[in-house]
């Protein structure tokens, strides 16, 4: 079983064999992404779900906890990466697979 970074997002799936552009703009996102670019550039691009009838925001929805992830997400790669002058981060995702998160399963039951 393999540990990887989570990015949850809000409104947006990403599928096996698909490039997405993400804009990142929240400062706990452009620091994942830092520390995903010097590992292995693997992460799970999470699926947050809608609670209490309010859709979660378009994006990066980086305050999710694990019960607020669905349990399928993707796993997924970053093809390309690039910083801009204020701060953000806009990177291209690639989804490779589906993955299930063991963590998101477990903080629900226990």
């Amino acid at each position: 079983m393999e540990r990887l970074p989570v990015l949850p997002l809000g409104q947006l799936v990403v599928y096996p064999h698909v490039v997405l552009p993400l804009a990142l703009t929240d400062p706990k996102a452009v620091q994942l992404i830092d520390e995903i670019i010097q590992g292995e550039k693997r992460l799970l691009l999470g699926v947050v779900k809608s609670m209490g009838g309010m859709e979660p925001p378009e994006g990066a929805v980086m305050n999710t906890l694990p019960h607020q992830l669905y349990d399928v997400g993707t796993l997924g790669t970053i093809v390309r990466m690039l910083k801009l002058g204020d701060g953000s981060v806009r990177v291209m995702v690639q989804g490779l697979e589906r993955a299930r998160s063991r963590t998101s399963r477990k903080a629900r039951s226990g």
